[in-house]
């Protein structure tokens, strides 16, 4: 059987696709190519013409064919009655700018479990005065719904909607009332992972909603007992596969995956993005960063203190590095304070959840031996390094597999 493995990111999707367990392709392209316009707005049924014709392109010889999905969690697309898009799609990136009180976020943390920001879902359509909103959907509930004809969206899409009571695992009356949109149709939700089997051409396509990127990638990370998932690209994350506990810091959060588990993490909004931007200035690569030459760049005390580069994620009053004044000090800084707020949020993690923790280490930074030697050593070499280019697809082939959500 064909299976195409789907990862619907931030900025680009990637697929892959299998023939008898054996890759037979790959593709990145960014979503600008296919169904973000250039304020990073989605058309979904772009996609939806893009899949069918990935589809018609490798169903010719088959009879059945099974996509399985990763995707960044906050995609929000407007229907109207006749489940036909409306206004502009919303995604992560998208350029809607609404501003809401640091209560307000606290009041709905309480509720959805997630730190809230302006880019949530929920938010935007809050903003949205027309009437003929319908129902809502994600992205991948989009081409589900255009095949089966129901609209169906998975626990951990409807948490990144923000529209969830994520205690319950149900949609959240007291957020639906608080933004007026008690008239608005709720999708259904799955809680347990599923197969639908959908007729297209004669042939049928086995559609497997999948899961978030975040906790594709945490899965794919092969995490065993007592281990923690960092990725650091342009953000950070710490993520663990958790039971239901309660919230204890200002940025951790925890969001409902299928068959009651859960995954428990914090993240800044700052990564290897400083690393890069401050090379990039200096008109340098990854390879200026080696021990001969960090170790003779002279920095004061304070980079060791929390200064500016890594504020918490979603403040309103961080401070960006680009109003720094960049040299190579900069550098050795960011790298130092990056290993710090590791460190800090691996130990709140292991203080809420009363264990200790081994981290496995994703993201290109770690490609670098210095960086590598900066956390070996800040962590005591609690650390494993666990670079894999594709780690969503890694997921998703665990899920596929079937035994995951049993355990």
């Amino acid at each position: 059987m064909i299976k195409i493995f789907f990862d619907l990111g931030t900025t680009n999707l990637k697929y892959v696709v299998e023939k008898n367990e054996q890759i037979i392709k790959t593709e990145n392209i960014k979503n600008k190519e296919i169904y973000f316009d250039q304020n990073n707005f989605i058309n979904a049924n772009d996609f939806f013409n893009f899949f069918l014709k990935i589809m018609e392109e490798n169903m010719s010889e088959e009879k059945e064919i099974k996509v399985i999905f990763s995707s960044a969690m906050h995609t929000l697309i407007l229907l109207d009655k006749n489940y036909e898009q409306i206004e502009k799609g919303f995604s992560l990136l998208d350029s809607s700018n609404f501003k809401i009180s640091e209560i307000e976020k606290l009041e709905n943390r309480k509720i959805n479990g997630l730190v809230n920001s302006s880019f949530l879902p929920i938010y935007k359509i809050a903003k949205i005065i027309n009437p003929n909103i319908y129902t809502f959907t994600t992205l991948k509930s989009f081409i589900l719904l255009k095949l089966y004809k129901r609209n169906i969206i998975e626990v951990s899409d409807a948490a990144g909607l923000g529209m969830l009571n994520f205690k319950e695992n149900e949609w959240s009356f007291d957020l639906f009332n608080k933004y007026n949109l008690q008239k608005i149709k709720k999708p259904e939700l799955l809680k347990e992972n599923k197969i639908f089997k959908i007729k297209y051409n004669n042939k049928i396509i086995n559609f497997d909603l999948g899961i978030s990127d975040g906790a594709a990638a945490a899965i794919g990370s092969e995490l065993k007992e007592n281990e923690i998932s960092l990725s650091i690209g342009t953000t950070l994350g710490l993520r663990i596969f958790s039971k239901q506990i309660d919230l204890k810091y200002e940025n951790d959060y925890l969001f409902p995956i299928y068959n009651g588990k859960y995954i428990y993490g914090i993240s800044s909004q700052n990564g290897g993005n400083n690393i890069d931007y401050i090379l990039n200035i200096l008109n340098k690569d990854y390879s200026f960063i080696n021990k001969k030459n960090m170790n003779n760049i002279k920095i004061s005390s304070d980079a060791y203190e929390k200064i500016y580069f890594y504020e918490e994620r979603f403040k309103t009053n961080s401070k960006h590095i680009k109003d720094e004044e960049i040299d190579e000090s900069t550098l050795k800084k960011v790298i130092i304070q990056l290993c710090d707020r590791v460190v800090e949020y691996n130990e709140k993690i292991e203080k809420s959840l009363n264990l200790d923790l081994i981290i496995k280490a994703t993201g290109g930074i770690f490609n670098n031996i210095y960086i590598n030697d900066v956390f070996m050593n800040k962590l005591e070499n609690n650390i494993t390094i666990f670079n894999n280019d594709n780690l969503s697809y890694k997921g998703l082939k665990i899920i596929d597999n079937g035994d995951f959500f049993n355990d």
